[in-house]
């Protein structure tokens, strides 16, 4: 669904405030949430700058389903509509030049096939500095008429070596990886 676990929330909001970052890939964007909760608490809450004028933070987005387009995507700099799976080896967007400083992928891992998500883990490791994402193991088709949602894959934290499992509960889990 374009939304997720409301107690993940703060959690991610929290890491966003820790790093700080100059720059923002949100994969799997929805309808932006994300997008406006790093203006809100990077450029804002951490920089002071509250305008859309003032805004320094690159933000990214990709989203592979366009029925998700709302005014919320206006706070990116660049939203793409495609699969970022494709995407990732030739983005058709400008990747920052040092890269990401963070990479948020929150709740799309259960909607790609494992090989498929751990081969865009890697590639977006070398893109980033880090990456904060979540996921959920409940089971989900037919949402949104948007065959993208269904939920393929089942994941557990020992998944995930090298990377810090923040929450975990039985339905969802927040990790962060960073180099």
């Amino acid at each position: 669904m374009p939304t997720s676990n409301f107690r993940h929330v703060s959690l991610i909001v929290e890491k966003m405030i820790e790093s700080n970052p100059s720059s923002i890939l949100d994969v799997g964007a929805g309808f932006g949430k994300w997008g406006c909760l790093a203006r809100e608490y990077v450029d804002g809450w951490c920089n002071q700058r509250y305008f859309p004028s003032e805004w320094c933070t690159i933000l990214h987005g990709v989203e592979i389903f366009e029925g998700y387009r709302s005014r919320l995507w206006d706070v990116y700099d660049t939203m793409v509509v495609g699969d970022v799976i494709k995407l990732i080896d030739k983005p058709t967007w400008a990747l920052p030049q040092t890269g990401y400083d963070l990479v948020i992928m929150i709740d799309v891992l259960e909607h790609i096939s494992k090989l498929e998500a751990l081969l865009l883990l890697e590639k977006l490791k070398t893109i980033s500095k880090k990456i904060v994402l979540s996921y959920s193991n409940c089971e989900q088709t037919g949402v949104c008429a948007n065959s993208h949602e269904d939920h393929i894959s089942k994941w557990s934290p020992e998944e995930f070596p090298g990377w810090d499992v923040i929450s975990s509960d039985d339905l969802s889990v927040v990790l962060v990886w960073a180099k």
